[in-house]
């Protein structure tokens, strides 16, 4: 699975770019609005087929705010950036609700070592934060991560690092979102976006051949919970 539902700015006109001599794609950059203390998101979306002439009658210019809804995620890993495609894309008001969707569906490319803090970690101010990736048909690597407090019954910081490893069928439900920095060698500002989990399932547990009993899940590493 691959759907997206979310509101956004355009930040230009829409510009029409030939794929081949026959062959169009209409492509407009937004703004996805920031979440918390996030920065906003930048990102492109393409339309195709006979949706491009509707898409550009109704969107004309820049700072008109959108709604897109079933359109898919990808990711360009050389590019480093995310990408959105087709969608069902209606312009609304300052009324209307600030929508951020993400679903995907795929497998975990990686096991989460627990005692390195770039895949696991738990801060000073008592905060989980657990770092993976998916990959959706082979095609896209999008990195995710989950925070919570240490007192937080649902921990789903603490199920990614427990539950999840390479190759594990899974499904997650989060935001599109964007960090900030100032790189301290050249004051460039840097930028990386991610999806923040807020749910997750697990594909179906699998026997082997030749098994006769059902292989019991076993975690891939070890957390060491708060007390209670």
């Amino acid at each position: 699975m691959n759907f997206v539902s979310i509101c956004a700015q355009t930040t230009e006109a829409p510009r029409v770019k030939y794929t081949s001599d026959t062959q169009t794609v209409t492509q407009c950059k937004l703004l996805v609005p920031p979440v918390g203390n996030k920065a906003p998101t930048a990102i492109e979306l393409n339309i195709y087929g006979q949706a491009q002439e509707g898409f550009r009658a109704m969107v004309t210019q820049a700072n008109q705010l959108l709604y897109i809804h079933g359109a898919k995620l990808r990711h360009d890993l050389e590019a480093r950036e995310h990408t959105l495609h087709g969608g069902i894309v209606t312009v609304v008001t300052s009324d209307f609700p600030i929508l951020n969707t993400i679903i995907l569906s795929g497998r975990t490319i990686k096991d989460i070592d627990p005692t390195n803090d770039k895949q696991f970690k738990t801060t000073d101010a008592g905060f989980m934060i657990a770092n993976q990736t998916l990959s959706v048909n082979k095609a896209d690597l999008f990195n995710f991560y989950a925070i919570n407090k240490q007192e937080d019954r649902l921990r789903n910081a603490e199920l990614i690092c427990n539950f999840t490893g390479k190759g594990k069928g899974l499904t997650i439900q989060g935001k599109l979102v964007t960090d900030s920095w100032n790189d301290q060698a050249t004051g460039a500002e840097r930028t990386v976006t991610k999806i923040q989990m807020q749910q997750m399932t697990l594909g179906p547990k699998t026997e082997a051949p030749a098994a006769p009993a059902q292989q019991v899940e076993k975690p891939q590493g070890t957390v060491v919970k708060a007390p209670a």
